[in-house]
């Protein structure tokens, strides 16, 4: 009759439940790996983004200042920390070693 047959389970799809999502991370400039904490820095949308790609941790953590824009960025080789560069002129220091990046210093 030129129809196919139906799979068996043709609602398969309805059962998924979504266990993580992945956002945008990345809209150019610098990019560091660290070694130490298997995870990338990346500029994305004036925002310092600290992606892990290890599992363990959470998916990405940021790093911003209101209303001044990251232009650039160095982690130390324990990715324990990250100097940010801003369009103000400042530099920041911020430890990484929390699940929520803190300001060090200014």
């Amino acid at each position: 009759s030129g129809q196919r047959p139906r799979p068996a389970n043709s609602n398969l799809s309805e059962h998924w439940t979504v266990e993580a999502k992945h956002e945008g991370c990345y809209t150019g400039g610098k990019v560091a790996w660290c070694e130490a904490t298997k995870s990338l820095g990346c500029l994305y949308d004036e925002e310092l983004h600290l992606v892990s790609l290890s599992g363990e941790a959470e998916g990405v953590r940021r790093v911003r200042q209101e209303a001044d824009a990251v232009l650039t960025f160095a982690i130390d080789p324990t990715g324990q920390s990250a100097c940010t560069s801003h369009r103000s002129g400042l530099m920041r220091h911020y430890r990484l070693g929390e699940i929520t990046p803190t300001l060090a210093r200014s």
